[in-house]
């Protein structure tokens, strides 16, 4: 074990207590403040396995440098969720130490933000550079905590002084400690000069004085490069006058500077011509392409670095590096092939999901080039809507439709496809979008334009009109995209293909469909499809009423970076099943700690508005839930297929105030929604006192739920005894009543099991009032199994391997479990689960 560096026992103390509960956290502080240090001393202190990776500076472009670095071998082909799965498995129990996280590519960034949670992450960065805050964003709104790191104490920072100089007196060793605000780099560098100096610049230049022209030049290109270097390049003498002096570290046959810090000095003090002339030198070293092109572009060599960056283009298939070298070309191109490499560079980068750094690129486009801005416009509308901003995609596709509107070029037409979207999505105005829709795929055929994006546009608008032809029409789109070599289009359009089967088709298709796609996902490295696929599947086991799959999934998926339209979906169904399941606050809550993070179109604020509805009806607040539900239907558009499920709702709450329901629903054609205008009826006779034909209104409403929507079934079930039953057939209503209190007790429905038994003993059946649950009731044996363990000090791992399950599982239950029992960790939750 590392011994505790001076001065840093409180922050050791806060990290080893965040390592313990499998807690991601950065450290963050000043150039010199010893993060490394500490991480490693943490990492150490944590008696695991630990693998270290750091960013470096010259490579920031590398995707998942840090990681290879850290696990010693290249990741795996794929997109960033294929990657974290690859880091999750390789890590396990162990520990990752990122370092230099300021300097690390936004794809590396956002793998250590879907690792939160699954393993155990110890993150450097350093604040004030230019990447700090990027990093630092992203991080934190993954739930990584944030330990700053200052200046060492005035008594720690002489301490260090006097072990590094104890030839100085005391008031000499005050006096460095002062002037260097309790830096740990500085007291060490200043005090080893000997002079009291006000800056490392002075430090370091006094250092550099005792060097020889060989060591002072191989210490400069050293610093240039950015990383390790081979030995061979600088000198056998050079390396060895570097290593006396203290300010370079040799590893096997690398030699890197001893801190990053004293090389950017060294930089900032170079001559420019100098600086060229060592650029181009490493340029002409290295056998990276990537890492070439940087340093002759440095150089002043375009003409070179545009050659090597293509080469590098030519090297990789991730999207995020050749997005990367693409903007390097296109900063030594001039003209339109600048704006066409800069295109190409937003493309990569669209495909790699970095909105930010495509709005970067896309920023440099040449503001006189119409066709290159119109096509620039194109990706921000795919990019807004990717982030649930549906008003930003109109924006952008009317920005680019005025440059280019009457040209016929094929900017225009992509366009035009994409614009059939906005009715479709954004305004819910499907007759006027299947229009566009149908236009925009003659346009495409005519041209040869996009054909299978435009299909999939046009089957959607008729899979939400309900027409037959939908599902060929979807279906053929997805063959034609893959045929194309377009797996964004072929995955959206399967993603509508098993939606229309399963509110219109046939729900075990759906089920076959959406595992087949998780299967080729999961072949092609595409992990955000294969857990979009996978929330797909939540969904319909949320319809079939399997809410221990949905559960441990969306508990599993949440807990991800999922894309926002399907984190919003799984959240509705999570809500709502937790909700029939008698866990009303606990679905509130979730909901509450989800609804900044939804989108923020009416799709998504209804998603959100319709669980609170529900979770009102159920949970004995009618006159609460007819208010929701009052403004769940004033907001939402009457052609939103989800907006008729909440007429049901209102339905309910009025009967249960006692109240009309009002009259006749009408529904688009859907299979699914064909339950809704059956059940309202049925509702409204039975207020009305005509029990037997809510009767009959709530058996055909059941058979039709029965297909495809079971808590809806179970409802109708329970109202077609309760009818037969208040109209006075009590041995007729007795039967149906223990089917119907089978069905709720089978998925576990707790408040229509509660109606159900509260008709039985109406019936004369005798029945058990229901107890209210104590909240650890609510723990599964699994997670009081694992709270247990928790409890006897065992690590996730040791949970994991005691018990032959993956330690993913251990982290998710006890999540859930966490949750449940309102605690902030797992230490508590224990605490909290034993005294229950």
């Amino acid at each position: 074990m590392l011994p505790a560096p001076v001065g840093r026992q409180a922050e050791l103390d806060r990290l080893s207590a965040l390592l313990a509960d499998d807690a991601p956290v950065v450290v963050l502080g000043e150039a010199g403040v010893g993060k490394t240090t500490v991480l490693r001393a943490a990492a150490a202190g944590s008696g695991r396995a630990v693998r270290e990776g750091g960013a470096l500076s010259t490579l920031a472009w590398r995707d998942y440098l840090t990681l290879e670095r850290a696990l010693g071998r290249p990741m795996v082909v794929g997109d960033g969720t294929a990657v974290a799965a690859d880091v999750e498995q390789e890590i396990a129990d162990g520990v990752l130490l990122a370092d230099d996280l300021h300097w690390a590519g936004a794809a590396t960034v956002d793998v250590l933000g879907r690792l939160a949670g699954r393993v155990a992450v110890l993150a450097g960065i350093r604040s004030g550079d230019p990447g700090s805050a990027r990093a630092l964003d992203r991080l934190t709104s993954s739930g990584f905590a944030v330990v700053e790191l200052g200046g060492l104490d005035p008594t720690d920072a002489v301490a260090l002084v006097g072990a590094v100089r104890p030839d100085l007196g005391p008031a000499g060793r005050r006096r460095v400690a002062e002037r260097t605000g309790g830096n740990p780099l500085l007291l060490r560098e200043i005090a080893v000069t000997g002079e009291a100096s006000p800056s490392l610049r002075l430090a370091l230049a006094a250092r550099l004085r005792g060097l020889d022209a060989p060591a002072a030049e191989a210490f400069t290109l050293l610093s240039l490069a950015g990383r390790p270097v081979g030995a061979a390049a600088l000198g056998e003498q050079a390396v060895r006058s570097l290593q006396d002096a203290d300010l370079a570290v040799v590893t096997g046959d690398r030699v890197e500077v001893r801190h990053a810090l004293l090389a950017e000095i060294a930089v900032a003090d170079l001559s420019p011509d100098l600086s060229r002339a060592l650029h181009a030198r490493i340029a002409r070293a290295v056998s990276d392409a990537g890492e070439s092109a940087r340093h002759h572009a440095l150089a002043g060599e375009s003409a070179e670095a545009f050659a090597a960056a293509m080469r590098a283009v030519s090297h990789t298939t991730r999207p995020g590096e050749q997005a990367a070298h693409l903007a390097v070309a296109a900063t030594c191109a001039s003209g339109p092939e600048a704006d066409a490499l800069r295109l190409r560079a937003a493309h990569a980068l669209e495909a790699a999901h970095d909105w930010p750094a495509m709005l970067d690129v896309l920023a440099g486009l040449d503001p006189d080039d119409a066709g290159a801005q119109a096509a620039g416009h194109l990706l921000r509308a795919r990019g807004a809507w990717s982030a649930g901003d549906g008003e930003g995609t109109r924006a952008a596709v009317e920005a680019g439709l005025g440059l280019v509107a009457g040209t016929g070029n094929e900017v225009e037409v992509r366009l035009r496809i994409e614009r059939s979207r906005i009715p479709l999505f954004v305004d819910s105005d499907l007759e006027r979008g299947a229009a566009m829709a149908r236009d925009a795929l003659h346009l495409a055929e005519s041209t040869g334009v996009d054909v299978p994006r435009a299909r999939y546009f046009y089957g959607t608008a008729l899979a939400v009109l309900g027409e037959p032809e939908a599902r060929q029409t979807l279906s053929r789109a997805i063959d034609e995209a893959r045929a194309a070599g377009d797996t964004g289009t072929e995955f959206v359009a399967a993603n509508n293909l098993i939606s229309s089967h399963e509110s219109d088709g046939d729900p075990d298709v759906a089920r076959t469909l959406a595992r087949g796609f998780i299967d080729r996902a999961r072949e092609l490295g595409l992990g955000e499809w294969e857990r979009i696929m996978r929330t797909v599947l939540a969904a319909l086991d949320f319809h079939a009423g399997d809410y221990d799959r949905l559960f441990a999934e969306a508990e599993d998926l949440l807990a991800q970076n999922l894309e926002p339209r399907a984190r919003d979906q799984l959240t509705e169904a999570f809500g709502l099943a937790l909700v029939d399941c008698g866990r009303i606050d606990e679905a509130l809550r979730r909901l509450d700690a989800a609804s900044d993070d939804m989108a923020t179109d009416f799709r998504g604020r209804m998603q959100a508005q319709f669980v609170r509805v529900e979770a009102a009806l159920w949970g004995g607040r009618p006159d609460q839930a007819l208010a929701l539900a009052e403004d769940y239907l004033a907001a939402g558009p009457d052609s939103d297929l989800n907006t008729h499920f909440g007429a049901i709702s209102r339905a309910w709450a009025l009967y249960d105030l006692g109240r009309d329901p009002g009259g006749p629903v009408t529904v688009p054609p859907q299979l699914m929604l064909r339950g809704v205008p059956l059940e309202v009826d049925g509702i409204r006779h039975l207020c009305s006192g005509e029990q037997r034909h809510a009767a009959e209104k709530f058996a055909a409403a059941a058979d039709v739920w029965q297909v495809f929507h079971r808590r809806a079934e179970v409802r109708c079930r329970w109202a077609h005894g309760e009818a037969v039953r208040s109209g006075g057939d009590t041995a007729a209503a007795v039967p149906l009543l223990l089917a119907a209190e089978e069905l709720a007790a089978r998925h576990g429905m707790t408040p229509l099991l509660a109606r159900t038994q509260r008709s039985l003993r109406a019936a004369g059946v005798r029945r058990s009032a229901p107890r209210a649950r104590a909240v650890g009731s609510r723990l599964t044996d699994r997670q009081q199994v694992l709270l247990r363990l928790v409890g006897e000090g065992l690590t996730n791992g040791q949970i994991a391997t005691r018990l032959g399950v993956s330690r993913h599982t251990v982290v998710t239950q006890l999540a859930s479990a966490s949750a449940k029992l309102g605690a902030t960790g797992r230490t508590q939750a224990a605490a909290l689960a034993a005294r229950t």
